[in-house]
């Protein structure tokens, strides 16, 4: 395996089983069950870790197939309840991890001398942030009532997802040089 490939798959793994991990701290087995709004955790920690890596790695064309990608599992996740509802959460959700993700990296490039586990908590900031943002667009769309109650609610689990994917990609920062020897 080329050393971009293996850097690519090492931060995918690295995201996504830190995300595994605080979900079943937090959550428990509910992180599975995909009617559960905790089944975030494992979406948004696969396609999160998938955009980082493939993001870091330059790679513009793959970064849209990944979109689509995740378009595509939340359709058949969803069969039963599709519709154009779904279908734009599902956009407003990507655009959101996009949005936490770009912005991760870029702050990550222009500020390498923050201590690692220091990161994390920007990621944790933009994910919640992001996540509040498309909750608030939605209530405006469906003309509901915007309340504090609801917003905070909605931001604890991609909150607790970005600080999983920052401690992930830190862990393998640290990492980095033994893994991709193997």
């Amino acid at each position: 395996m080329e050393p971009n490939s293996k850097m690519i798959l090492y931060t995918v793994l690295s995201g996504f089983i830190s995300s595994i991990i605080f979900g079943l701290l937090f959550y428990g087995l509910n992180i599975f069950n995909i009617h559960d709004t905790r089944f975030q955790i494992v979406l948004l920690g696969l396609f999160g870790s998938l955009m980082f890596a493939v993001m870091k790695s330059g790679k513009k064309k793959e970064l849209f197939y990944v979109v689509v990608l995740f378009l595509f599992v939340t359709s058949i996740i969803r069969a039963k309840t599709l519709s154009l509802n779904t279908i734009l959460m599902d956009i407003i959700l990507i655009v959101a991890v996009f949005v936490s993700i770009y912005y991760y990296k870029l702050f990550i490039e222009k500020n390498n001398n923050i201590p690692l586990f220091l990161r994390a908590l920007v990621l944790m900031l933009l994910f919640g942030l992001t996540n509040v943002i498309g909750v608030i667009i939605l209530m405006l769309i469906h003309k509901a009532e915007i309340s504090a109650t609801y917003l905070l609610f909605y931001s604890k689990i991609p909150a607790l997802i970005g600080l999983a994917l920052g401690i992930g990609f830190d862990v393998f920062e640290i990492y980095k040089e033994k893994m991709l020897v193997v």
